[in-house]
């Protein structure tokens, strides 16, 4: 328990579900008091949104004793954060993050995004600054010389059992590639032809629309 505390306090961030943290780690270092009860909502509130509908699941309820509320069902925290230090202690209140149906909470990939936020040097964006929220697909590698990004963009191809494909042309994605990294170069290697790198107030830029069903891959030279 020491190094893991001490761990945290240098900068580290702990993620334990309440299935593991209860009874093995101390209520200090989780900043709630744990109940003997347990609650089923079909709603869950990121911090600062409005509510969402989700397939019931069942929340072990607590007595906030330091920590934030990340998200919550009604008035019960189902994601809290107690910073320790340099580092932080997240604690998932849903019994394994799993629904009654036994599929993963809508509120884990709401989590991971928030862990994964400004981790790699490239930025997928929407025109509007935004995260992209199903409007596109990717990936993000390095490479010898800087990243390659690649954007598939699923919407709009409607493939039926018999007969072409129907495709929507209006079900394109406009996609803004962001880093501060200098760019000594940007290519799209299916078509393939070279990009302009724009200066943002935030660093580089990369504007590309992506089409329906199509995929795009773009490389970047930053070395």
């Amino acid at each position: 328990m020491p190094n893991l505390q001490d761990y945290v306090r240098k900068g580290g961030t702990l993620v334990v579900n309440i299935n593991a943290a209860r009874g093995k780690l101390p209520e200090a270092m989780l900043g709630v008091k744990i109940t003997d009860q347990k609650r089923t909502f079909d709603t869950w509130t990121p911090a600062g949104k409005t509510a969402i509908a989700c397939p019931p699941y069942q929340v072990q309820t607590v007595t906030l004793n330091g920590a934030q509320v990340l998200a919550s069902a009604g008035d019960a925290p189902i994601i809290t954060r107690l910073p320790m230090g340099e580092g932080a202690v997240i604690l998932t209140l849903i019994p394994g993050m799993q629904g009654l149906d036994e599929r993963a909470h809508p509120a884990l990939p709401y989590l991971m995004n928030g862990l994964t936020s400004k981790l790699l040097p490239v930025e997928v964006l929407l025109p509007n600054g935004e995260r992209p929220n199903g409007e596109i697909m990717y990936q993000v590698n390095k490479t010898k010389d800087g990243w390659l990004v690649m954007l598939m963009n699923n919407r709009g191809v409607d493939k039926t059992q018999n007969g072409v494909a129907r495709v929507d042309r209006r079900a394109f994605t406009d996609i803004v590639l962001r880093t501060a990294l200098p760019i000594r170069s940007a290519r799209e290697y299916t078509q393939p032809a070279d990009l302009t790198v724009e200066k943002g107030p935030a660093g580089n830029e990369i504007h590309i629309r992506v089409q329906p069903g199509d995929v795009q891959v773009v490389g970047f030279v930053t070395q």
